[in-house]
């Protein structure tokens, strides 16, 4: 990984129950770039999103943010730096137009 990374995950895993949803997520993602995640359903994007927004806690593995360990800082996490939100944050999460 590099030092000019703006987010870098290590051996992130999330589980829920016996599913593992993450295993053992390792990247960088270097300043400046554009990112994205692509892959079938139930492949562990949205929860990756979730983890590094700090929506949702790892089980293992760490993330770090602009060089600060997300975890140690209540508040830091991804949509502080990208402005991104996960699906189940969204403003309109619930509401039916008709």
């Amino acid at each position: 990984m590099t030092g000019d990374a703006v987010i870098t995950t290590c051996g992130l895993t999330r589980r829920f129950g016996t599913f593992t949803a993450l295993r053992e997520v390792t990247l960088s993602v270097p300043r400046a770039s554009i990112f994205g995640m692509l892959g079938p359903n139930g492949a562990g994007k949205s929860t990756l999103l979730r983890v590094l927004c700090g929506i949702l806690v790892p089980d293992a593995g760490r993330v770090v943010v602009r060089g600060q360990l997300s975890l140690l800082r209540p508040g830091l996490g991804v949509s502080d730096i990208t402005g991104s939100r996960p699906p189940s944050s969204s403003r309109f999460a619930g509401k039916i137009s008709r």
